[in-house]
């Protein structure tokens, strides 16, 4: 059995709370459906045993670009049981019936379908015939790999997920609490890092509002932070993790810490001249944090420390995640009505890596962009030079100059790297290494 993280319920609760829910016929129920972004239509599948939430990771990057319309399939999710057959087509059926219903009938639409939505998506794909305009399928049919149906148990209260590990209660913890490394490993239990790359910590400022929306006052931000300090609140000796001076992932393909030099020691007096010559007076900051995930937290109690040895007074608003996440997406927020200066966050190095995913790199100016809204018209035409590179070689060559603007315009504060490591009993075998934590071809005895 696994045990899903708080911090993974959190994460989920608030890409939901973004989306807009619309709910059609299935069978005697109804099916659910979660509606993102404008733009042309994109049908997202899952797969089998699952839910909307196996693209929680493409919804908002996508919504960008698309209005992204994500099921759950029949019978899977909150959506109801269909009607006997269970065949393929007839599911399809009701994917159809409802997307007649979610868009007018004669829009043509994307769709893409993962694993079982792969094969459902087929039959919709052939029972819409010339309204589909592209299908993309993602790992469907078999690809030889074990696949056993994962239990997800809720620890019951008063006790504690390492406690429950330890005992055989459950047998995988996904993103473990660094602090409790050092027992687990007592007690035999595996624990490392599943996922590919390590997760990149930041400080994003809301360029919408003074004093951030003058990149003084953001080169200020840089020169008040030691990344040793803050990575050591959030991984101590516990977890391995690193300084790291890029846009990128330390030790990934585009790695480069060009254009940091100015910005690798904390500078206080300097970064109190820039304030000022950005035309800051005193003026209370709102610092928007939440008490979980950790780390998270963590950061947002050595960023307000700093701040105020800085004379900045600070308003530091601890919300549960999900009011975080929305209000932090949420673009022209009235001063009294949400509105924030500054947060600190983390993100996994599998999408952080790469200019195309990492969503905080996005400078376009229309307000569709990522938390904080940075306008950058000339920074935004050198991610595009990155993105159509023709190989690997100029690639890395045009992220470098990427790189080195993106130090003059600071869209964040990079604040190191580190490891969320996952905890697993040592009879369990198959355990994958990928972008994010996969649950097949794990087995056990």
């Amino acid at each position: 059995m696994a045990e899903i993280s708080e911090e993974t319920k959190a994460f989920v609760e608030g890409v939901a709370a973004e989306a807009i829910r619309v709910e059609t016929p299935c069978g005697d129920g109804k099916m659910v459906w979660h509606i993102w972004g404008a733009g042309p239509p994109l049908a997202l599948f899952h797969g089998g045993y699952g839910s909307w939430t196996h693209w929680i990771r493409n919804v908002l990057p996508l919504s960008r670009s698309f209005t992204v319309i994500a099921p759950d399939l029949p019978g899977l999710g909150e959506s109801a049981t269909p009607p006997e057959p269970h065949t393929a087509e007839c599911l399809a059926h009701i994917l159809v019936d409802g997307i007649d219903l979610v868009l007018p009938r004669w829009e043509p639409l994307h769709l893409a379908g993962f694993s079982f939505g792969g094969v459902l998506g087929g039959h919709v794909a052939a029972q819409l015939g010339d309204r589909v305009q592209a299908f993309t399928v993602v790992g469907s049919n078999g690809l030889g790999l074990i696949r056993q149906p994962t239990d997800l148990k809720r620890v019951p209260a008063g006790s504690t997920t390492a406690e429950a590990l330890a005992n055989g209660e459950i047998d995988f913890w996904e993103g473990i609490s660094p602090d409790t490394a050092p027992f687990l490993r007592s007690r035999d239990i595996v624990v490392r890092r599943t996922n590919a790359l390590p997760s990149v910590a930041f400080i994003r400022p809301n360029f919408q509002i003074p004093p951030f929306n003058d990149v003084r006052a953001r080169r200020a931000l840089a020169l008040m932070f030691d990344q040793h300090e803050l990575m050591a609140a959030v991984a101590g000796d516990n977890m391995k993790w690193d300084a790291c001076y890029a846009f990128t992932v330390c030790g990934g393909p585009l790695s480069t810490e060009a254009g940091s030099e100015p910005y690798r020691k904390p500078d206080m007096a300097k970064a109190k001249e820039l304030l000022a010559e950005a035309g800051y007076k005193g003026e209370k900051l709102v610092l928007l944090g939440t008490p979980n995930p950790p780390p998270i937290s963590a950061m947002t109690q050595v960023v307000e420390a700093r701040m105020r040895e800085a004379d900045i007074p600070v308003d530091t608003q601890m919300v549960d995640f999900a009011t975080m996440f929305k209000r932090m997406n949420t673009a022209d927020l009235d001063p009294g009505g949400g509105s924030w200066n500054l947060f600190a966050y983390y993100a996994i190095g599998g999408s952080w890596y790469h200019p195309l995913t990492n969503v905080s790199l996005d400078l376009s100016c229309d307000k569709k962009n990522w938390a904080g809204f940075p306008c950058d018209a000339e920074g935004e035409a050198l991610r595009q030079k990155v993105l159509t590179a023709p190989d690997d070689a100029s690639r890395k060559q045009a992220y470098e100059v990427f790189q080195r603007h993106l130090w003059d315009f600071i869209p964040y504060v990079p604040e190191g790297q580190f490891d969320v490591a996952s905890a697993y009993r040592k009879d369990l075998t198959g355990v994958l290494a990928a972008y994010v934590q996969p649950y097949w071809n794990i087995a056990k005895p």
